[in-house]
């Protein structure tokens, strides 16, 4: 039995792609290729649809934003800090984004609740930010941007705290 190669190639999008077929007797199997064709044309506008729409909310994106500030002023924190007060503040951004996640999910009375825990918890990391600024751990650069991002997720979740009591009456 003698096997044949057939090489192709094709362009889908930004995307290249090489068709190999191995077919018995060296013979051209073109429904095959032509199935495989099909298949990869309908899959690419799926594929490049989906890289365009991001449907997270904004505030999602700013939180995301307020931990990759924080990790990066919490690694230049000294030793005994950084595993302390450094690890409390990188914490309490990552309830934030599990908080916020959960709230999503919810309707009312949960949502409520769930976003006065996330509202306590950006005041509670502002307390731990003025306290790492006063302690020479995070320069004064470094506490305006990570305040300036804390006021801003503050006031998106505020916005959302008050469309939710409205909603519910």
């Amino acid at each position: 039995m003698r096997f044949g190669v057939l090489g192709k190639s094709q362009n889908i999008g930004s995307f290249h792609f090489a068709l190999l077929e191995f077919s018995p007797g060296g013979k051209d199997i073109t429904k095959r290729n032509n199935l495989s064709k099909q298949t990869m044309n309908s899959n690419a506008p799926f594929a490049r649809e989906r890289e365009s729409t991001f449907t997270d909310p904004i505030l999602f994106h700013k939180i995301e934003r307020l931990y990759l500030i924080a990790h990066q002023r919490v690694l230049r924190f000294p030793k005994v800090s950084r595993h302390s007060l450094g690890i409390r503040i990188e914490n309490i951004v990552l309830e934030i984004i599990e908080f916020a996640h959960i709230a999503i999910t919810k309707q009312y009375n949960s949502r409520l609740l769930i976003l006065n825990k996330i509202d306590v918890l950006l005041k509670v990391l502002q307390v731990n930010l003025r306290i790492a600024n006063k302690t020479k751990c995070l320069t004064d650069n470094g506490f305006a941007e990570l305040s300036a991002q804390t006021v801003e997720i503050g006031r998106i979740i505020g916005g959302w705290i008050v469309k939710t009591k409205t909603a519910k009456e």
